[in-house]
């Protein structure tokens, strides 16, 4: 089994279903990390918190105790940096993470900028671009990290409704709650559906926030607010579907997760996310430029219950295919086979 290093601004909650296959898998896995939150959950492994600048030394240190066999490095400012230049000078392969879509090229002047900076041009990423067809980036290779199921009961229904969730910050505009909800009013369509909001709450401030507290209290839209992650298992399995209709999101993990519970996942063609749907068959990308297209969508699987059935079982098809804890052992022993790590 090999020995893992992560360098990560902090244990993003995408990544907690990834450490937790890669120690199941018999893995020893070190995060070294910028900040830690106090909504993270540390019972798999403490990440090293070194903030966001530590010295070469530091750095070098940990990398050198913990002799990793592969070194993974998200953009965590200084610490990327020095611990890529220590694992080059100990001969340790080391590959880029980030959220650049398969098919955007790593152009000459960014392979420069990479070089000076001591880090590795070679680089996977968990965002496929949405056009098929363009070539993808040689020095990039696709791939998924893991959503999964959490311990979890799927809450009785009040009524027959079509049971939405939106995951997404409640402070930020971008994830265009308030827009969705403009859009089911205008269409007609509230009386068809209840929609659940949840997300990071923001400072009291917020105007934004302030928008959303003021839509929730029509009686078919709950703001279930902050939802621990270790408990999002049961609101993803309580609801039909799952939609994010953010502008510029880099991936967009809600829908995906929610895939594993077997909700119908719709997406922003905006979002790094959308590029693991087939649309109309395991999802739905709609424009959010035009949200009547995501609320159509609605409104068609609201009427043909057989065909949300059906949409439900491929979107559980292609999250256990591609998208599970297993599928990410298959790809990263791919990986690590691939930089010769036994």
């Amino acid at each position: 089994m090999a020995r893992l290093l992560f360098t990560l601004p902090r244990f993003h909650t995408n990544m907690w279903f990834a450490v937790r296959r890669l120690l199941a898998d018999g893995h020893e896995v070190r995060l070294l990390v910028c900040v830690a939150s106090g909504g993270e959950d540390h019972s798999m492994l403490d990440p090293v918190v070194m903030g966001k600048t530590p010295s070469y030394e530091e750095v070098e240190k940990e990398v050198q105790a913990f002799r990793p066999d592969l070194v993974i490095i998200r953009n965590a400012w200084a610490i990327s940096r020095r611990a890529s230049r220590a694992a080059r000078r100990e001969g340790i392969p080391r590959i880029l993470y980030n959220q650049v879509p398969d098919d955007v090229p790593t152009g000459f002047a960014r392979r420069l900028l990479l070089r000076y900076k001591g880090l590795p041009i070679e680089r996977f990423t968990p965002v496929r671009g949405l056009d098929r067809r363009k070539p993808k980036d040689p020095y990039a290779r696709f791939l998924p990290l893991p959503v999964d199921v959490l311990p979890h009961e799927v809450l009785p229904r009040q009524d027959d409704r079509l049971k939405v969730l939106l995951v997404g910050k409640l402070g930020a505009e971008r994830k265009n709650q308030h827009l969705l909800i403009q859009k089911i009013e205008e269409m007609g369509a509230q009386d068809r559906i209840s929609l659940t909001l949840a997300g990071t709450m923001p400072r009291p401030d917020n105007s934004h926030f302030a928008t959303i507290q003021d839509m929730s209290r029509r009686p078919w839209i709950k703001l279930a607010g902050s939802v621990p992650f270790l408990e999002m298992g049961t609101l993803y399995a309580s609801h039909d579907l799952c939609i994010l209709p953010s502008f510029a999101e880099l991936r967009g993990s809600s829908p995906l997760e929610a895939m594993a519970y077997g909700a119908v996942p719709m997406i922003s063609d905006q979002c790094g996310s959308a590029g693991d749907l087939t649309h109309g068959d395991d999802g739905v990308i709609f424009d959010p430029l035009h949200m009547e297209q995501a609320v159509e969508w609605l409104l068609k699987l609201d009427s043909n219950r057989e065909e949300l059935d059906r949409m439900k079982q491929s979107a559980l098809a292609k999250w256990k295919r591609d998208l599970s804890e297993e599928a990410f052992s298959r790809n990263i022993r791919t990986l690590l086979d691939d930089f010769g790590v036994a």
